[in-house]
């Protein structure tokens, strides 16, 4: 008999993922591929995106056929939403629940719908070598959420209520619209934090960019207009990118001592591409450590959008137990 596996499928807005997991928790296959942007772009429209998705599947199921051969698939996970309400929909989901309802027809194996931030929560969880109490603050900082989050753990996955967020710019979509502006392609974060980095090492003036706060809210909005002002007057672009991170960083730690205090909650998941960002991870780490609240960060590989979230949902809905 074949040893069994789960899979995971998440279509993104802009790459295509397959997550494989064995039922003893080992990650066996981690594929993606990014979708193409053209330079100098800011995304992708959704119907493009489904049709690059629909593209990309049978490339990445091409990719894991020596798995397929070997095991039995028991379990399929795939985002089917952004966000676990009825309201949230985007048409690129639409390509992943296509290809995962076929694989489970095929193989027999049972179908687990999940949501998006489901997959990085479960992703951020399983990667940060956390011990996770069943009630926790949730940081989801992406291209398309920005959201701080009241989580708790499931058989069957995550309740997520908002606590706070961004009330207008998304974080992700800051970076990238600065690493276009740039000239870096999109998306842009990995390369906009490089020349952070390099700023960071040169003894040269800082540029602050300053963090706008609503209570347990804030805004990104206003600092993107700040960051093409200071641009255009000028500034040094690798100084600009580390005032850009640092100002993230600040929102986040000032909207975290209010909420810790208002929830009691002392523990914190940061999950999302933004939080991949070593220079806001770090400052977070540096200034919340007096503050007793205990700050755990996925794997930066893991942070940015996967499907290795949704295999492990589908393992654990899959054997009915909390822990893989």
């Amino acid at each position: 008999m074949k040893p069994e596996i789960c899979l995971g499928l998440d279509t993104s807005a802009y790459t295509t993922y397959v997550a494989a997991a064995g039922t003893d928790g080992a990650l066996l296959a981690d594929e993606r591929i990014v979708l193409s942007v053209p330079r100098g772009g800011r995304g992708l429209r959704q119907s493009e995106a489904v049709y690059q998705h629909m593209k990309n599947m049978p490339v990445l199921f091409r990719r894991i056929e020596p798995l397929l051969s070997k095991y039995t698939v028991s379990g399929i996970g795939v985002s089917v939403r952004p966000e676990n309400t009825e309201e949230s929909f985007m048409p690129v989901f639409n390509a992943g629940i296509s290809f995962s309802e076929t694989a489970s027809a095929l193989t027999g194996a049972q179908l687990f719908r999940t949501s998006h931030q489901e997959n990085h929560l479960e992703a951020a969880a399983v990667s940060s070598g956390c011990v996770l109490p069943d009630d926790f603050i949730g940081v989801h900082f992406s291209g398309g959420t920005s959201e701080i989050l009241d989580v708790h753990r499931t058989d069957n996955g995550y309740e997520c209520g908002r606590l706070a967020g961004s009330l207008d710019l998304k974080a992700g979509q800051l970076v990238d619209r600065t690493g276009v502006l740039l000239g870096l392609d999109f998306p842009a974060g990995r390369a906009l934090e490089g020349l952070a980095l390099e700023a960071q090492a040169v003894n040269s003036e800082r540029v602050i960019v300053p963090a706008a706060m609503s209570g347990a809210d804030f805004h990104f909005s206003g600092q993107e207009n700040r960051i093409v002002r200071l641009l255009e007057e000028g500034a040094d672009p690798g100084q600009t990118a580390l005032g850009l991170f640092r100002m993230i960083a600040k929102t986040l730690e000032r909207s975290l001592r209010i909420l810790a205090d208002q929830t009691g909650l002392e523990t914190v998941l940061f999950s999302g591409g933004v939080m991949a960002n070593g220079i806001i991870r770090e400052q977070l780490e540096r200034r919340l450590a007096p503050s007793g609240i205990r700050l755990c960060f996925s794997d930066p590989k893991y942070s940015s959008d996967n499907a290795v979230g949704n295999a492990y949902l589908a393992l654990r809905r899959l054997k009915g137990v909390t822990e893989v």
